[in-house]
């Protein structure tokens, strides 16, 4: 064999191994198990599930309203702030929960999933916006608050005390 033979027949050989090895890597799909009892094992404590999908949430514009509601009845009323996409696919919302005041959600859409947080300034609370692997379906773990950010030499972004 010549020399061009050779390197286009290795050429050739490269080319099938990324194709058929590497490519686009596809992202696992969540396919929600059916089996209560099955879900409540691995479950352990009871989760707050919320009543929503990216979808929707990829819809909003500014000023629009928007109810942000679980599974147990709870309710937070958002007013969205601000909508922006940086990236084709990658979508951010952050809104005011009721007012100003009262709390702020922000939320990462991106390939059709959700993540984000809940900030209740009033309650003192803190909630992450988690997808369960299990259900398919988002919840609310809040935040421990032993576990939230500290500026180093200053007191707590958010105090301690729930009692103030």
């Amino acid at each position: 064999m010549n020399y061009k033979t050779l390197s286009l027949l290795l050429t050739i050989v490269i080319a099938f191994c990324f194709s058929a090895c590497g490519g686009s890597e596809k992202k696992p799909s969540i396919v929600p198990i059916q089996n209560e009892e099955l879900i409540e094992k691995h479950l352990g404590d009871s989760l707050s599930y919320l009543d929503v999908e990216a979808s929707q949430l990829s819809e909003l514009e500014q000023g629009d309203e928007f109810e942000l509601k679980t599974e147990t009845g709870e309710a937070y009323p958002l007013i969205i702030r601000r909508v922006d996409e940086p990236m084709p696919g990658f979508k951010t919302v952050t809104a005011n929960i009721e007012d100003r005041e009262t709390g702020l959600a922000t939320f990462v859409i991106e390939d059709n999933r959700i993540t984000g947080s809940l900030n209740l300034y009033k309650e003192n609370r803190q909630f992450n916006i988690l997808l369960h692997d299990l259900t398919g379906k988002y919840y609310l773990k809040e935040v421990d608050e032993t576990e939230q950010d500290v500026l180093e030499g200053s007191e707590p972004l958010n105090p301690k005390s729930r009692e103030n």
